[in-house]
């Protein structure tokens, strides 16, 4: 189940996690050893769509606005809700199927706070 702001979107149809420590400034001590001070470690999520509706994309667009929660699967094995805000957004091409509008290559990043 995913959420964005406690609103369901489509499941992605490929996600990557990306965990990156907050650090301070690198410095040497005396001995020459690098020394800094690491705040913990935030997630940035890019989810993408190979097809997406164009009302799905319009909901999941206006699903978060400033920091949002968001709920998904995390590759530690645990369901994890962490606060985000969008990153990039990008989509491709616009098609018609079925007479309806559909975007391709739709790639979103969630960027946590």
């Amino acid at each position: 189940m995913w959420k964005i702001n406690n609103v369901e979107i489509p499941a992605p149809s490929g996600m990557r996690v990306e965990m990156a420590e907050n650090t301070s400034a690198e410095e040497r001590n005396a001995l020459g050893e690098a020394v800094l001070d690491v705040f913990g470690t935030k997630r940035t999520l890019t989810l993408s769509w190979a097809h997406l509706p164009e009302d799905a994309l319009a909901a999941l667009l206006g699903a978060g606005d400033g920091f949002f929660p968001v709920k998904y699967p995390d590759p530690d094995g645990t369901l994890r809700e962490i606060v985000c805000r969008f990153g990039k957004r990008r989509a491709g091409l616009k098609r018609m199927r079925g007479g309806r509008p559909v975007w391709t290559d739709v790639e979103m990043e969630l960027m946590e706070r």
